[in-house]
């Protein structure tokens, strides 16, 4: 049983099931939204720490721990939210989430591993 403020099936307006009919189109067309976020946060991974550090070897002659340790979890959170916004736009799960983590990984992630 669920708690007492959750909605049966049965107390539900028509606005939201109407709603959830339309999430489960949108799933039909483009992919589960679950595989954008995940592609995305991985991919945001990769790009921010490998393309972070890289491009702190390239521009300054030591690479920082705090860099690699934290260009990660950075790339995943943008990735994430890029891969949000790519997909709630119209894009493929597979399309938003690697757009989605390179951008978030060259965005949030590579400044935080040159930087720190």
């Amino acid at each position: 049983m669920g708690s007492p403020n959750s909605k049966g099936k049965e107390d539900r307006t028509p606005e939201e099931v109407e709603g959830d009919k339309e999430e489960e189109e949108r799933e039909k067309k483009q992919g589960p939204r679950a595989s954008a976020y995940k592609i995305g946060g991985i991919c945001g991974y990769f790009v921010g720490t490998g393309f972070g550090a890289a491009a702190a070897a390239v521009i300054m002659d030591n690479v920082g721990v705090g860099g690699l340790l934290l260009s990660g979890p950075a790339g995943i959170l943008a990735g994430v939210l890029s891969s949000k916004v790519l997909y709630e736009r119209g894009h493929s799960d597979e399309g938003a989430g690697l757009t989605g983590g390179l951008i978030g990984g060259i965005v949030l992630g590579m400044p935080v591993g040159i930087l720190l």
